[in-house]
């Protein structure tokens, strides 16, 4: 074993463990290995389904999501791009595989930790992928693209259709091939991530907790996001009025330092909302919409980009996710969508009324999900690629485990002492110990 590497804890080994980390690591490699990452997190997940004997699990949210997915499969039949609309209905079929094996596998706050874990270290290293994109075009001139474009190249050669790679010179990209996109999923995440910061004590792993959470949310400075920048101030803006009390120091040194560093090009970036052709596209999406109001166009993006298309518009969804949810399923779609995040909006205030702090936390963590995608999804849509929706998927599971758990008043207790993230950094912290002696 190499000197001053942990030893690797029992959790690695089980099958539960390692469903939930390849889930975790969708993030990281591009939209085509996502398949295969979910296909071997399902052959893991029902190994420990199996062992523990325990029922599959849908629960009130998996109903809700499972009942959209059906209606989706309705606007294939009228829809005005018949095989467009049945390849994305069957990719929320099988991304929606991500939401049961988490609501299934994730059956203890012990387990939800080690996944907490996991989904900080990812958004964390996606973040510090993107920070160093841009220090490099920043200092060297390098220009900026996807960690994956020598691959994404190899890969759209022989595919049997064409795909057109946009290039956005100046921002940065980390794992994902377009820079909004990274904002989408780091967006998604962030709340999770600062719910893992504050959710347990955890003694010694403050420092890296912070520079998970630090780095995510560098990263979605330098996706240069404007949906991405509103969901984040908002996010910090809670924070603050949260901490403000109890930390008034902190808080004022963290906030001062964040705007010293803030490039002018952030501030420019939320004035000029037009710049894209944002408003055209809105205004004639809703001319679209008056016509086809109640059931849309048909599940998938290509619908609605046909239509701009046809009015001269280059767009490839409608930049703003109530807009391109009315597009492709109307009101009936919307009004599904609106359900899902009012019971998970409703079912986090219930935890942050809270006296117990993890349960705060918690909801937290369910309320910022649902603020932080909307937001960000006033200005672009988050639901376009085979990643997003896993990701998506995953953190409502995540975010459906938040509650079940901390809802309930005989779960209220405090993680074992030998939780994922407590074990590796006490491991590492005896080790190094034992080299000084």
């Amino acid at each position: 074993m190499i000197v001053g590497f942990p030893q690797i804890p029992r959790e690695f080994c089980r099958d539960y463990f390692k469903a939930l980390v390849l889930l975790a690591l969708v993030p990281l490699f591009p939209e085509y290995l996502s398949f295969f990452l979910i296909v071997g997190a399902l052959v893991f997940a029902i190994k420990d389904i199996k062992t523990s004997g325990a029922n599959i699990k849908i629960g009130t949210l998996g109903w809700m999501i499972t009942a959209y997915c059906l209606y989706l499969s309705v606007t294939c039949i009228y829809s005005t791009h018949p095989l467009q609309s049945v390849l994305a209905t069957v990719l929320w079929w099988f991304m929606l595989l991500a939401y049961l094996m988490i609501v299934n596998l994730i059956t203890d706050k012990h387990r939800l930790d080690s996944f907490l874990f996991c989904v900080s270290t990812v958004a964390g290293l996606v973040g510090f992928i993107a920070f160093v994109q841009n220090r490099l075009n920043v200092y060297f001139g390098v220009p900026i693209c996807s960690l994956w474009d020598w691959l994404d190249r190899v890969v759209f050669a022989v595919v049997p259709f064409d795909l057109t790679l946009v290039s956005f010179p100046t921002r940065s990209y980390s794992t994902f091939p377009n820079p909004n996109m990274l904002a989408q999923y780091l967006i998604m995440a962030a709340p999770a991530v600062i719910a893992y910061n504050f959710i347990e004590n955890r003694i010694g792993m403050r420092l890296y907790n912070r520079s998970c959470l630090v780095m995510t949310a560098v990263g979605v400075m330098v996706s240069f996001s404007r949906g991405g920048y509103l969901a984040l101030i908002s996010l910090a803006l809670v924070l603050i009025i949260i901490n403000i009390r109890k930390r008034f120091a902190t808080v004022l040194l963290y906030l001062s330092t964040s705007l010293l560093f803030i490039p002018k090009t952030v501030y420019s970036r939320l004035t000029t909302l037009n710049a894209s052709g944002r408003l055209h596209i809105w205004a004639e999406a809703v001319r679209k919409i008056a016509q086809r109001p109640l059931f849309g166009y048909g599940a998938g993006t290509e619908p609605s980009a046909v239509i701009f298309d046809r009015v001269g518009l280059d767009a490839p969804h409608a930049h703003n996710m109530m807009l391109q949810v009315l597009m492709e399923g109307g009101c009936v779609a919307l009004i599904i969508l609106a359900a899902i995040a009012l019971v998970l909006f409703k079912n986090g205030l219930s935890l942050l009324r809270s006296k117990n702090t993890s349960s705060f936390w918690a909801g937290f963590a369910m309320c910022g999900f649902v603020c932080a995608t909307f937001l960000h999804g006033m200005v672009d849509y988050p639901l376009t690629t085979p990643k997003l929706i896993c990701c998506f998927l995953s953190l409502l599971a995540l975010a459906e485990r938040f509650f079940v758990l901390y809802a309930d008043k005989q779960n209220r207790k405090k993680l074992p002492e030998d939780s994922l993230g407590e074990k590796i950094f006490t491991l590492h912290r005896c080790r190094r110990t034992t080299e000084i002696l």
